[in-house]
């Protein structure tokens, strides 16, 4: 998919899936990707979220997940959220480092 300057994300409720969609060009529906550092990219959408926590059924807050893709085209990226993976957040770790609890990493 290469570094796209736009992106579209589609969600299939019925089958679970997440579709991350190159564009050419702005539009209403489209994200721009800001490729700050490393060709990593980071975005915040609390609408988003909710769609993913709904699709993904009871998640535990105090844990991130990745989700990663199988399905890797020239113009999209898909990715099963049922196949998500939870992985300790930061703080949680640190927490638990103070308090002696370490075997929970």
């Amino acid at each position: 998919m290469g570094n796209p300057n736009y992106i579209q994300i589609l969600i299939n409720p019925s089958k679970s899936l997440i579709a991350i969609k190159k564009k050419q060009r702005k539009s209403k529906s489209v994200l721009k990707i800001d490729y700050s550092k490393d060709d990593e990219v980071e975005f915040y959408s609390k609408p988003l979220m909710e769609v993913l926590s709904h699709l993904m059924g009871d998640v535990d807050k105090s844990y991130a997940y990745r989700i990663t893709s199988n399905d890797i085209g020239s113009e999209a990226i898909i990715f099963d959220t049922r196949q998500a993976e939870a992985i300790k957040q930061q703080e949680s770790v640190e927490r638990d480092k103070l308090y002696g609890n370490e075997q929970c990493m």
